[in-house]
């Protein structure tokens, strides 16, 4: 519904430096103007056509909120067609699972500073009629052992923590790296004001390190 390769911009020159590498951000569709599966095609094609300039580099998914929907919506679109999937995915307060009963929109709703139950629940129905579909929901996804590794952060009184805390749990049972960073007292993707909060430069400081570290683990594979 909000949110661009603009009100991203300083987080993604910030993550770049820590990742010390180059990043692509896809100009999405946005919910009310389309529904799914638009953006969700979008990036696929996006992603095809880094993939394609560049073959062998290490690729890695990092998102945000919806963003971070996307980014496992994508992963798990990819091994449905068989293509290859990318070399690691970064997480920051996903919105996982659009269900209205989903533990996200039963639980945190009383400690969110940014959003309420009926926030979750209006934005899922503006962006799809089936929540059930992993495509929507990937936390509902039944096989999720071809994840690559993958690290998730949360805010522990965020309304999303639940859906980051359940997929880091399901995906570790799938035998999956996962990595699950939490934080107390601070707000939904905190990560994209590095040059306000001190927690922010932290965050993306792990991000980097994780991004290098799988970098110099596909050199090895070379």
């Amino acid at each position: 519904a909000f949110g661009s390769a603009r009100t991203h911009r300083n987080f993604v020159s910030h993550l770049c430096q820590a990742t010390r590498a180059h990043a692509y951000v896809p100009n999405y569709s946005l919910t009310p103007e389309t529904r799914y599966p638009v953006a969700l095609e979008e990036c696929h094609a996006a992603y095809q056509e880094v993939r394609k300039r560049h073959p062998e580099a290490s690729i890695i998914f990092t998102g945000d909120s919806a963003g971070g929907n996307l980014c496992s919506a994508l992963t798990i679109k990819l091994h449905r067609e068989s293509s290859q999937l990318p070399d690691a995915l970064m997480l920051m307060s996903p919105w996982l699972d659009l269900r209205h009963n989903s533990r996200s929109a039963e639980q945190n709703f009383n400690r969110d500073s940014v959003f309420e139950r009926q926030d979750l629940i209006n934005y899922s129905d503006l962006y799809c009629e089936d929540k059930e579909d992993p495509l929507v929901s990937p936390l509902l996804a039944e096989d999720l052992s071809f994840f690559p590794p993958t690290l998730l952060q949360a805010a522990r009184n965020e309304l999303l923590f639940p859906d980051s805390k359940d997929f880091a749990e399901k995906l570790d049972e799938a035998g999956v790296d996962v990595y699950f960073e939490t934080e107390n007292n601070l707000f939904h993707s905190w990560q994209i004001f590095p040059e306000h909060i001190d927690s922010a430069r932290t965050s993306i400081e792990s991000m980097g390190l994780f991004a290098q570290s799988i970098a110099e683990d596909k050199k090895k594979e070379v």
